[in-house]
């Protein structure tokens, strides 16, 4: 059996996303130190989330053939331990991960159906499972809030498989490693769209640039038909729309997370 365990840390400037969302991620995941120990040792699909909400992470890595564990740290030594633990992801081929009764079923950023639920001991856990490529994957979070738990999984899921240089930044490809089969939801590069949120009430920026940092011109909210003018690879390993606003003609970019057909 091929098994491996490792640590990493990083710290890395804070990145403000497309729009609010309590505990969305504002420090990057230390992808060039994990990712080669990860695609060499397990042979499932590889969903990890590019951001946590930290000022610094720290990772404790296990990994086999069919399941793999991240853990997110606030200290190099921390191995996971309660006191310093954010929270983590994990994946399992099969189904031996199971949900609690009570689960809230949610949907993810792609379409792709999932579970939410909180448990409680010690401290409480929010938790969001989800199925990908024939795996269970899930994120759990410390004292975790519903939203940011789901911000957190939508990171991980709209980025694709990172085993495959070609999995793309706004949407998901699906397979299954017994199967060729795929799932492929990428908005259009041309032509109309929607806007989408899980929130169907939160605004969604529209800026002048490419960049999170660029001024906001407009809002736009889930559900909203907008036409596709050109698109770019910006901020973030994101591919950015410039849309227009079909009625009022406002014209402005938004993230490709956002953007479905």
């Amino acid at each position: 059996m091929n098994r491996f365990c490792w640590l990493a840390g990083a710290l890395s400037p804070l990145i403000v996303l497309g729009f609010a969302l309590p505990g969305w991620a504002d420090v990057a995941v230390p992808m060039d130190d994990v990712l080669p120990k990860l695609q060499e040792t397990t042979q499932i699909p590889i969903l990890l989330p590019s951001q946590v909400p930290m000022d610094e992470v720290f990772l404790d890595v296990e990994a086999e053939s069919d399941r793999y564990y991240v853990g997110f740290d606030y200290r190099p030594d921390c191995r996971s331990l309660t006191a310093c633990h954010f929270g983590e992801i994990m994946a399992e081929q099969g189904n031996s991960m199971s949900a609690p009764g009570n689960a809230e079923k949610i949907m993810l950023a792609d379409g792709t159906s999932a579970t939410f639920f909180s448990t409680c001991g010690a401290h409480c856990t929010a938790s969001v499972q989800w199925q990908y490529g024939g795996v269970m994957y899930r994120v759990m979070v410390k004292n975790g809030e519903r939203e940011g738990t789901i911000a957190l999984a939508n990171s991980a899921i709209l980025r694709g498989d990172r085993r495959s240089s070609s999995s793309s930044d706004a949407g998901s490809v699906a397979r299954s490693s017994s199967s060729s089969t795929t799932r492929v939801m990428t908005p259009p590069s041309s032509g109309m769209a929607r806007l989408k949120t899980l929130d169907s009430g939160s605004a969604i920026n529209i800026r002048a640039e490419a960049s999170t940092t660029a001024e906001i011109l407009h809002m736009g909210y889930s559900g909203d038909r907008v036409e596709i003018i050109s698109h770019v690879n910006g901020e973030g390993d994101y591919r950015w729309y410039n849309i227009r606003f079909p009625q009022s003609g406002a014209i402005g970019w938004v993230r490709g997370d956002f953007v479905v057909p």
